[in-house]
């Protein structure tokens, strides 16, 4: 048998008052082990003592049995195109922040956890449970044709299919699908409720789920997508339908139980890419399932659920910096027949991993315990720091080489921080975004046919870093609107508005901001303690001469917004009609580009746009009853509000064709890049693939 390797023999008597510090534990805890490994990395691992010296028992036929068998799992989720590290609020990491050592994550910082692990457990499984587009220039510019690469670069074994994985249309997704099976083994999970039987790119390409032999044991992960996925990834080209998680994961599972009695799983994990709530209802509902690794809503888990996770910034003389765990890790959630199944999630951007170490007893090949930690990636500024593997950092530098020209040319800068996070209220760099919008149509448009355009609604989901005080950078506009969405203005009515926003703040307090809208041209009250879809008081016009004017049902308004929203993306399914009148090509990025050239130094702002009312508020609107805008009774005027004598003449959709830039004018998105290098090949060993579930295709 294998020897406890000697830098953990070290530190053995150091490691039981670490963790009971780190986990707010009071016994011993078998299997955690803190390792200074050597002066370059530092890490918490969760590695059984069993690894190298199990506890053995003779049988009847005098053969030794183990007693019981650890198996080691790694996890990650929404990694969101974190290809190098990322600053405390997910950004790019600055070069002060680098020398700070307050940068974290990244590709090769998983790398060399799963590495450390393997080192000592081979047979360590590491599973990433979706969202890897998306999120920063890279997959502006590569649209996700790298994430397998990178997942298998690191060691993943699987990978489930995330909502924004359709991102870039399903076409881009296919052909991504089949370059991750056939060029780095690396296979998709998800059909468990996805049915792309209809959609020729994708039909046959996801698996319901795969069984992995690990130890000896049969480890079954089936995949499951959030049943919202539709609504939040809206493509012309979709034809890809999502059913129930629950009835999606109660059918995998009972394909599994049909398996004949040497190939039943052993244990059934649920890798899962739709959200903490759903997770839970998941465990409480459906029978036969041991653990569930969860992603979709970015959750941070941690400890026994209360308190602060490791500090992210050790220097603690300006305050404490650590994320507050919003549940404990596992969380444990009773199923049916009383079974306890652990759910977890490691937070998003690739700042943690999950380390879960599973016992299993080898005579009843049951599991019989499930325990685990949240691992920091952080900078050697943070409470536990983790040095880059050289091998993987060294392909991340590669790929970006084509990236760094174009994300450090200097196009402007901010007087101060301009911060997007703040779902529920008024966003400084939502309003700059929204008027960003008017001011890019303002270059063309052409208001004696057309009418005015002064109102723009926008979903807080679509921004995904702020604009940093000082210089800002083609790189800084590409991260605060990543995902290329398209800049159009259509003809709506009053009502429609009025839905629209209602939407927008139906998820407040629900831990699902994205849709949230955020507004120029509008001033919105809103009580979030109203019930979902009753929320909105008061909408009032803010007209371009200065005045304010209620929101009519009955009048007409030109809007400006993005595709994703006007095809009914985030809930915003009553935008979808009405006259298209602007049907830009030109992406949100390319807006954010030309404000900051036209407009900078740029100063965060807030306008009084968004009123929630709350317990102390002053708002008239906020005492009075709520009173839905109702329908018009009569005809809708068609004239844009407010009426000019040309207004409501054109009627062709779509006429006006894209806006163009002012003088000056920035360079659109780079034609997407494809890797032109040899394929890694990966350099760690990877559990024997028993079979998988494919998804059926209806003929």
């Amino acid at each position: 048998s294998r020897s406890i390797p000697s830098f953990l023999t070290r530190e053995l008597h150091l490691s039981w008052h670490q963790i009971h510090r780190n986990q707010g534990k009071t016994g011993p805890v078998v299997g955690y082990i803190f390792t200074a490994m050597r002066p370059q990395i530092s890490m918490l691992m969760l590695l059984g003592l069993a690894t190298w010296a199990r506890a053995q028992v003779v049988s009847t036929t005098g053969v030794a049995v183990p007693s019981s068998v650890q198996i080691n799992i790694l996890h990650t989720n929404d990694i969101h195109a974190r290809y190098t590290e990322a600053s405390n609020n997910a950004g790019a990491c600055s070069s002060s922040q680098e020398a700070s050592g307050l940068c974290y994550g990244g590709y090769a910082r998983v790398a060399a956890v799963v590495k450390q692990y393997r080192s000592v457990d081979p047979e360590t499984l590491y599973l990433d449970a979706g969202d890897g587009y998306m999120g920063t220039i890279y997959d502006s510019l590569y649209r996700g044709n790298q994430t397998a690469r990178f997942l298998v670069a690191a060691g993943a074994n699987l990978t489930t299919l995330g909502n924004h994985e359709f991102d870039f249309g399903v076409s881009v997704l296919g052909d991504n699908i089949k370059a991750a099976a056939s060029t780095y083994g690396l296979p998709y999970l998800g059909a468990c409720n996805v049915d792309a039987s209809k959609q020729p790119a994708m039909r046959g390409l996801l698996r319901k789920w795969v069984m992995l032999k690990v130890k000896g044991f049969r480890i079954a992960v089936l995949g499951v997508l959030t049943e919202q996925a539709a609504a939040t990834t809206i493509r012309p080209d979709f034809k890809v339908t999502m059913t129930s998680e629950v009835e999606g994961v109660k059918k995998c599972v009972a394909e599994l139980a049909k398996l004949g009695k040497n190939q039943k799983a052993d244990v059934v994990v649920v890798l899962s890419h739709a959200g903490y709530d759903v997770d839970q209802t998941i465990a409480a509902q459906v029978a036969g399932i041991d653990l569930i690794i969860g992603g979709h809503t970015h959750t941070f888990l941690f400890g026994n659920g209360t308190g602060l996770g490791p500090l992210l910034n050790r220097n603690t003389s300006t305050g404490v910096s650590a994320d507050a765990s919003s549940g404990a890790y596992p969380t444990r959630v009773t199923g049916p027949g009383g079974k306890v199944v652990p759910i977890t999630q490691a937070f998003y951007a690739s700042r943690y991993m999950g380390a879960l170490a599973l016992t299993l007893e080898p005579r009843t090949r049951k599991l019989t315990a499930v325990d685990g930690r949240v691992l920091l990636l952080g900078g050697l500024g943070s409470s536990e720091p983790v040095m880059p593997d050289p091998k993987v950092a060294a392909m991340v530098a590669d790929a970006g080489k084509p990236v760094d020209a174009f994300s450090r040319e200097v196009i402007g800068s901010a007087t101060a921080t301009i911060s997007y996070a703040t779902y529920g209220v008024e966003s400084a760099l939502g309003s700059l975004q929204a008027d960003a919008m008017l001011h890019y149509v303002d270059n063309t448009w052409d208001e004696a046919a057309y009418g005015p355009l002064f109102i723009a609604i926008m979903n807080s989901g679509s921004m995904r870093a702020n604009l940093t005080q000082g210089n800002l950078t083609v790189g800084d506009a590409y991260n605060a609107q990543p995902f290329s969405n398209v800049l159009q203005v259509k003809r709506v009515t009053g009502l429609q508005i009025w839905q629209a926003l209602e939407n927008g703040v139906s998820r407040v307090g629900q831990g699902s901001g994205g849709r949230f809208p955020q507004l120029a041209g509008l001033r919105m009250v809103y009580d979030p303690a109203l019930p979902s879809g009753s929320r909105v008081k008061s909408v009032k016009v803010l007209l371009p001469g200065g005045s304010e004017v209620a929101l009519d049902a009955c009048a007409t308004y030109n809007l400006a917004s993005i595709d994703y929203m006007f095809a009914g993306g985030d809930g915003y399914t009553m935008l979808t009609s009405g006259e298209t009148i602007i049907g830009s090509s030109v992406g949100q990025e390319v807006v954010l580009m030309q404000y900051i050239i036209d407009e900078s130094p740029l100063t965060p702002k807030l306008y009084g746009r968004i009123v929630p009312c709350g317990p102390n508020s002053t708002q008239p609107e906020c005492a009075t009853p709520y009173a839905p805008l109702k329908p018009c009774s009569g005809p809708v005027d068609p004239r844009p509000v407010p009426h000019s004598a040309a207004a409501g003449t054109a009627t062709k959709a779509g006429s006006g064709g894209a806006a163009k830039a002012s003088a000056g004018a920035v360079r659109s998105r780079a034609k997407p890049l494809m890797w032109q290098g040899k394929p890694f090949t990966g350099f760690h060993p990877a559990p024997q693939v028993l079979e998988g579930g494919e998804e059926q295709v209806q003929q």
